[in-house]
């Protein structure tokens, strides 16, 4: 009234309050939800291709060890600069040292064999040579042992220069499908004149038993 303010009329609208409240905690739930959906589905590709990596370096563990250590197995990941690179370079280097010892224990028994064959030599020579000279009764005996002992060492060494043969002509023959009941009726037919006069018998299946 003359321009002076003699009444005022406040309107009050207490659920707008809520209403602002509300549409923000659903926008930041919604908002945590897609985060969430987003990080758990970067954690599940993640964890897939980890787990991915680690089974492939598991199968090529498998197939060296199964191959007695080869060196030639590729190991995956060696270029990878995280932990599991450096798993995988230390599995490459564990496998060339295995490879390494396999190698060297396949060829030891030939070079024993080998080196083996000139000290018997030497000392069945001498032997010879004391028994020409005629020994003592007594000295005989002894002797005797010490043919015997040379005897049996030579026989070893032949046998781990055969075993030595037998490996490599295996390693280089090539796999072929056999029946099973065959090699074992061969192995009867050739133990049953040895087990004269007791009796071999031998029990096979009707169905073929393939072997490669």
């Amino acid at each position: 009234v003359q321009d002076r303010i003699v009444g005022a009329l406040r309107l009050q609208r207490p659920g707008a309050a809520l209403l602002l409240t509300g549409e923000a905690l659903t926008g930041l739930m919604r908002a945590s939800v897609a985060v969430m959906l987003v990080v758990g589905l970067s954690l599940f590709l993640f964890a897939g291709r980890l787990g991915q990596r680690i089974r492939r370096l598991s199968r090529a563990a498998e197939d060296a060890t199964r191959g007695g250590g080869s060196a030639g197995i590729a190991i995956p990941g060696l270029d990878a600069g995280d932990e599991l690179g450096d798993l995988s370079r230390s599995f490459a280097r564990l496998l060339d040292e295995v490879a390494g010892y396999t190698d060297y224990l396949r060829s030891l028994a030939g070079k024993l064999s080998h080196e083996l064959h000139t000290p018997l030599a030497v000392v069945r020579s001498s032997l010879e040579n004391l028994e020409a000279q005629g020994l003592p009764r007594d000295s005989e005996t002894y002797v005797a042992r010490a043919r015997d002992g040379v005897d049996r060492l030579g026989a070893i060494v032949r046998g781990m220069s055969e075993a030595t043969r037998v490996e490599r002509a295996i390693a280089a023959a090539e796999a072929e499908d056999v029946d099973l009941r065959e090699l074992v009726r061969g192995c009867a037919e050739g133990y049953r004149p040895l087990l004269a006069p007791r009796r071999l018998d031998l029990m096979l299946p009707a169905e073929p038993l393939p072997l490669h």
